[in-house]
C-alpha cells in the first residue's frame, strides 16, 4: 500500500523523536554516572582529611556523617574507632587514591590516609542512593518512553495536518474543477506560507491562462456556428431552386448532393451550438415529470420509417409507465442520436433493439444494435468531440453525436455506458433516476 506524503511525514519525525529521546536517556545515564563517579570520590577525600585534622587537633573524629563512614585502622586492619560496613572493612589499604569497590551491585568508594603511627584513617562512601535513583529513572523511563513516542506521533500528526491544508485545499479545489470543469475557481491560501503562496500563485495563474483560452475556443465556436448557419441555408436555397429548374439528371444528382450537405452542415452547426451554450453555462435545462416509458415509445415509432428504408428491423421493449424528472428535449435528443447511430452503424438486415427496463431504482434505458461494433482501442474515444472510430465507415457522421450524449447524462447526473465488441454490435445504456408515478 502506498503511503500519503502525510503519513510518511509523521512516520518519519516519529522514528526521530523516538531516536533523540534514547539518546537523550542514554546519555543522561552516561554523563550521570561519571559525574556522580567523580562527585563521590571528592567528597570520600574531603570527608578523610577532615577526619585527620579533627583527629590531631582534638583526638577523635565523627565516625558517621551524610552517608560517609569514617574509621580509625591499625596496621591489621582492625577497627579501632568509629565504623565501617562489613563489605569496606576488609578491603587492603588504598593509600594515595580513592579505590572503587562493587559489592552486591553497589559501588563503595575507599580512602585511607596514613598516620605517622603507621594506623590509617579509612573513608568508605557507596552509591547506593544515588544507585536506587538510577533504577527509578531507568523504570520511569521505560514507562514514559512510549507515552513519548505516542506524543510525537500525534504532535507530528497535527504539526503536519496544519502544514499540509493549504495543499488539501489546493487538491479539492483542482478536483472541484475537474469534476464541475468551472475555470472559475481559485485557490485561496493567503495565510499558508510564502512555499505555497508561490504555488497556489502559479496554479491560480494557470488556470487564468487555461479559463481564457476555453472562453476564446467556446466563443469561437459559437460565432461560428450562428455566422455559418446564414450562408449554409443560402446555399440549400439555392441549390433548391437550382434543382427546380434543371432538366439535366446528372446535374440534379449533384444538385441533391448539396442539398444533402448542406442539412449535414446544418445539423453539425446545431450540435456545436448545442456544446458551446452547454460548456459556457447558458443552456438551462428545464427539469419535468417525464413519462420516460411514452417517450420511447414515441420516438421509435418515428423512427420505424428510417430503419425500414435501410432494411433493418427496429424493435422497442418498453415497460409501461416508468417516471424520471428531465428534459425532455434533451433525453429525446439523446435517445435519438444512440438510435440514429444504430441504425447508421448496421449493415443491411440487421436489428437495432429499444429496451426499457423497470430497475430497483432506475429507469434503465439501452439501445443494442448487431452492427460492425467498436474496437478495444476506440471505446474510451467514442464520446470525445469529432472522434470518429473508422472514418471510412462513418456514414455521414459529425462525431459530435455521442459527445452531446455524453453532455446530456452529465446534465442529469447519469452516465452513459457502452459493451461492445469488433464485428458483433454494440449496447447503449442509461440508467435514469425513477421518480414515483
Amino acid at each position: 500500500m502506498q503511503l500519503s506524503l502525510k503519513k510518511k511525514i509523521v512516520i518519519w519525525y516519529t522514528i526521530w523523536m523516538s531516536i533523540l529521546a534514547v539518546l537523550f536517556i542514554a546519555v543522561a545515564f552516561a554523563s550521570s554516572g561519571y559525574v556522580s563517579g567523580n562527585r563521590a570520590r571528592t567528597i570520600v577525600v574531603e570527608s578523610v582529611m577532615d577526619a585527620v585534622e579533627e583527629f590531631y587537633d582534638e583526638g577523635w573524629f565523627e565516625p558517621y556523617e551524610d552517608g560517609i563512614f569514617i574509621s580509625l585502622l591499625d596496621s591489621g586492619n582492625n577497627v579501632l574507632f568509629g565504623q565501617l560496613p562489613k563489605e569496606a572493612s576488609t578491603i587492603a589499604s588504598t593509600e594515595g587514591k580513592v579505590s572503587v569497590f562493587p559489592h552486591l551491585n553497589v559501588d563503595w568508594y575507599v580512602y585511607d590516609y596514613v598516620l605517622s603511627n603507621g594506623m590509617r584513617i579509612r573513608g568508605a562512601y557507596s552509591l547506593n542512593g544515588i544507585s536506587q535513583i538510577f533504577s527509578f529513572f531507568f523504570i520511569f523511563s521505560l514507562i514514559v518512553f512510549p507515552l513519548l513516542v505516542l506524543l510525537a506521533a500525534v504532535g507530528g500528526y497535527f504539526i503536519t495536518r496544519k502544514a499540509f491544508a493549504p495543499l488539501d485545499k489546493m487538491s479539492r479545489t483542482a478536483a472541484e474543477i475537474s469534476t464541475s470543469a468551472d475555470l472559475s475557481k481559485r485557490v485561496d491560501v493567503n495565510d499558508a506560507g510564502q512555499e505555497i503562496r508561490l504555488l497556489a500563485s502559479s496554479f491560480d495563474n494557470m488556470l487564468d491562462r487555461l479559463e481564457d483560452a476555453f472562453r476564446k475556443e467556446r466563443q469561437f465556436t459559437d460565432d461560428a456556428s450562428h455566422e455559418l448557419r446564414t450562408p449554409v441555408a443560402l446555399i440549400r436555397s439555392e441549390a433548391e431552386y437550382m434543382l427546380m429548374l434543371c432538366s439535366d439528371k446528372i446535374l440534379c444528382g449533384e444538385i441533391e448532393e448539396i442539398i444533402n450537405q448542406c442539412d449535414r452542415m446544418t445539423g453539425m452547426l446545431n450540435q456545436l451550438l448545442t456544446l458551446a451554450r452547454s460548456d459556457s453555462g447558458r443552456y438551462e435545462a428545464e427539469f419535468e415529470y417525464l413519462n420516460l416509458s411514452q417517450l420511447c415509445d414515441v420516438l421509435c415509432s418515428s423512427m420505424e420509417g428510417s430503419a425500414e428504408e435501410k432494411g433493418l428491423t427496429l424493435t422497442k421493449h418498453i415497460a409501461d409507465n416508468l417516471f424520471i424528472e428531465a428534459d425532455e428535449s434533451l433525453v429525446m435528443r439523446a435517445l435519438s442520436n444512440l438510435i440514429s447511430n444504430a441504425l447508421k452503424y448496421t449493415d443491411r438486415g440487421g436489428c437495432v433493439d429499444v429496451s426499457l427496463e423497470d430497475g430497483t431504482s432506475d429507469a434503465i434505458l439501452r439501445v443494442c444494435d448487431t452492427g460492425i461494433g467498436i474496437s478495444s482501442n476506440d471505446l474510451p474515444h467514442i464520446f470525445d468531440r469529432f472522434y470518429q472510430a473508422d472514418p471510412s465507415r462513418s456514414g455521414g457522421g459529425s462525431g459530435l453525436g455521442l459527445s452531446i450524449v455524453s453532455w446530456i447524462c452529465s446534465v442529469h447526473k447519469t452516465a452513459c455506458t457502452v459493451e461492445s465488441r469488433e464485428g458483433e454490435g454494440s449496447v447503449f445504456s442509461i440508467k435514469f433516476h425513477k421518480v414515483l408515478n
